[in-house]
């Protein structure tokens, strides 16, 4: 006489199923987070780069103020997702943790923080 009948093992193979879909989901989810995050910042990027050159616009008077307000407001806009995503990932790495055992957490908590670490940028200093 089998230990578990039929219907207990189809129950543990459903479970077992719904959890490793459930994980897969956090991963991808997680990746996601990292990538709207990482372009969000090349987006902060390029609208930091614009608003300057608008202000030399307006300075020179070559162009309108509402043409570096554009770009202020998209650089904010950047900066919103930035943080929307930062928080995201956060999460995701959390739930993710969440799914391992005591032994293995703080590896796999320490894997998540090391793929989601961004460096700081290397300042470049102009000479002037």
């Amino acid at each position: 006489m089998p230990l578990y009948s039929t219907t207990e093992q189809a129950r543990e193979r459903e479970w077992e199923h719904k959890r490793r879909v459930g994980t897969a989901k956090q991963v991808a989810d997680f990746v996601q987070a990292l990538a709207n995050r990482n372009h969000a910042y090349r987006e902060m990027g390029i609208y930091l780069a614009m608003e300057a050159r608008s202000q030399a616009r307006v300075k020179q008077g070559i162009a309108n103020i509402t043409e570096q307000i554009g770009f202020l407001e998209k650089v904010a806009t950047a900066q919103r997702d930035i943080l929307k995503y930062e928080a995201q990932v956060i999460e995701n790495r959390l739930a993710l943790i969440s799914m391992c055992d005591n032994d293995s957490s703080k590896h796999v908590n320490t894997y998540l923080k090391k793929i989601a670490y961004l460096p700081q940028p290397k300042s470049t200093e102009h000479n002037q």
